[in-house]
């Protein structure tokens, strides 16, 4: 009934409420990251697709196929990942990464359409201007507020105020500066008040928002992304002295804000000893243990897509099978790259094909800007080339708003041969285009109700058993569960309880193992995790025991020194009175007393720093 009287107006209303409904949420907590912000996502992304394909059968907007050559990479793309996940041997845990890449194939279609109008791009561009803004805005409220050392913006749990998301935040302002510096180039009138200068404003806080992220790969990343700038600004002559004199505003706003951040807080971390011989300031270790530990994973991780080049382990399989090659506590879920990323878990062919589909819209559209200069696709075509040289030493795409950025901008960066007589087009590609706008929409939608349903039941029931059943139905992986369920008849219902609430936060627990009593099988899946050690020790025999307390007193000396430095925040996870209880089962008395101390004077430092009681 809503299509027949519904003009092309009131249903853009209907999609740009859709799209942007679930970018503000994710944009405003936590950045996205998380089983909600998906659900959400997924949800709106899915009906967005529906309609959008319904309004192109009843003609409420033209069709527009994609070019050829783009369009058979997405589609190649797409099987390809899903041939992955259905050979994958963690298959449950992959179901966010196989939604995330359908909603981005919608949001590739809906950008590509969008892009036909420069005035929809440009209110585009907009929207995602202002949405960085009001981030930035609350984001140093918060970096004065004594919580954070590094500014994230609102890429933050606000519930819990210590942990933060620096780089995905400084990918999140990388895709966005080239599209706000686009604003202040198109603008034509000046008006009076502030008003008139929030892309100005905007861009300057972005660039200082940079600085405070004190990621060096960030910083890598946005000067090639002020280098390519600063380039193309000097080919057609304009707006250079613009680009300097704003981006050095942000330097000096940035350094001035760290300066002013020092003064209101006292410094927490002190020097620490590597060896007898060497030590060195806190933070440059922790700065030199990112660096080795993203090595460790490119290491790992190469030869592990070596070892399954086909189809790969499966979406979401990386942490699963890189735990038990990798050093102490370095289980990222993913490898600090997209493009190993995918390599390992979706296999080679898939990386290939993901490379083709980028590698055409990029080259396509640099061959075209040679041909006529297209100033709204141009700062496209940069914002998403400083993104892709910063994923290749990290990855953030596990976040919904800066996935929603990254497949939408590359939608609006697809661009037909400047000779339309040259075009090339096979109609019956155009119903590949339809099934993932309505087959992915549908799965999308569904999943995303029946997960959301299951998961608000779970959380609401008063039943320990019933909120345990209901919780096996969602991304968990039912083996977890299988070998729970002895657990379960314990009746410790206070544990049980505390457990199942903490899954809320972190779906994947594969700690869940631990709790069955199969603590060898946990530890081989995760040896990094200590509760899993220290269940090892406990229920191993007293031979056994002997021989793991020289593995045991070497891990704990090395998790010392994460401990002393609160390496990734390790204070605020149980893993401090793990060691501890660890260190005593093995009668290392000297070890015992170190934990202890470090424990305390760590915890005392940090409840003054960040005024949080632990």
């Amino acid at each position: 009934m809503f299509f027949k009287k519904a003009s092309q107006t009131k249903v853009c209303i209907v999609l740009s409420s859709l799209i942007f409904l679930p970018y503000f949420f994710n944009v405003f907590y936590k950045g996205g990251i998380g089983l909600l912000n998906h659900l959400l996502f997924f949800l709106c992304l899915g009906l967005s697709g529906i309609i959008f394909y319904i309004a192109l059968q009843k003609k409420i907007y033209k069709e527009r196929e994609l070019p050829f050559y783009e369009n058979f990479s997405l589609i190649t793309l797409v099987i390809l990942f899903s041939l992955s996940y259905i050979n994958s041997l963690t298959r449950n845990v992959g179901l966010l990464e196989l939604g995330s890449l359908y909603a981005g194939a919608i949001l590739i279609l809906l950008g590509y359409n969008i892009a036909q109008n420069k005035d929809q791009l440009k209110r585009l561009f907009s929207v995602f201007s202002i949405s960085s803004l009001a981030s930035l805005i609350i984001g140093f409220v918060f970096y004065f507020g004594d919580t954070f050392e590094r500014f994230s913006g609102t890429f933050n749990n606000y519930f819990e105020p210590w942990s933060a998301f620096p780089n995905a935040y400084g990918d999140f302002l990388i895709l966005i500066m080239p599209l706000t510096f686009y604003l202040v180039e198109q603008k034509k009138k000046k008006k009076a008040g502030m008003i008139a200068f929030l892309p100005e404003i905007t861009f300057s806080l972005s660039v200082a928002a940079v600085l405070l992220t004190d990621s060096q790969g960030i910083h890598v990343a946005a000067i090639i992304l002020f280098a390519l700038l600063l380039g193309r600004l000097m080919i057609v002559g304009k707006f250079a002295k613009k680009l300097i004199v704003l981006s050095l505003i942000g330097l000096v706003l940035g350094l001035g804000a760290h300066a002013l951040k020092n003064n209101l807080m006292p410094k927490y971390r002190e020097d620490v000893e590597i060896s007898n011989q060497v030590s060195m300031d806190a933070k440059s270790y922790e700065q030199q243990n990112s660096v080795n530990t993203r090595l460790d994973h490119f290491k790992t991780g190469f030869n592990l897509m070596l070892s399954a080049p086909l189809f790969g382990y499966g979406p979401g399989s990386y942490p699963y099978v890189s735990a038990n090659k990798l050093t102490l506590l370095n289980n990222s879920d993913h490898p600090h790259n997209l493009f190993l990323k995918i390599g390992i878990e979706n296999g080679i062919l898939t990386l290939i094909a993901f490379i083709t589909f980028i590698g055409i819209i990029l080259l396509r559209a640099l061959i075209i800007f040679f041909q006529k200069l297209d100033p709204a696709r141009e700062v496209v075509f940069l914002s998403i080339v400083a993104f892709l040289a910063h994923q290749m030493i990290d990855y953030n795409l596990n976040f919904a708003s800066v996935e929603f950025l990254f497949y939408i901008l590359l939608g609006t960066l697809i661009i037909e041969r400047v000779r339309k007589s040259k075009r090339l087009h096979f109609k019956e590609l155009r119903f590949a285009n339809h099934f993932m706008l309505v087959v992915f929409g549908i799965i999308l939608v569904v999943f995303s109700l029946n997960d959301g349903i299951y998961n608000f039941r779970a959380a609401h029931s008063t039943n320990i058993e019933e909120s345990f059943n209901l919780r096996s139905k969602t991304l968990l992986k039912r083996s977890y569960y299988e070998d729970y369920a002895s657990y379960l008849k314990l009746n410790d219902q206070p544990t049980v309880a505390m457990i199942l609430a903490g899954l809320d936060s972190n779906p994947f627990n594969d700690s869940l193992y631990a709790l069955s009593g199969n603590y060898q099988k946990a530890y081989d899946l995760n040896p990094h995790n200590l509760k899993h050690l220290l269940g090892v020790y406990e229920t191993a025999s007293a031979q056994h025991k002997e021989a793991l307390k020289k593995d045991v007193r070497k891990i704990l000396n090395e998790y010392f020194i994460l401990l002393k430095t609160n390496t990734s925040f390790t204070l605020l996870t149980e893993n401090p009175i793990v060691a501890l209880s660890l260190a005593r089962l093995i009668y290392d008395r000297e070890l015992v007393q170190e934990f202890e101390l470090t424990i305390e004077s760590e915890k005392a430092k940090f409840e003054k720093l960040y005024n949080v009681s632990l």
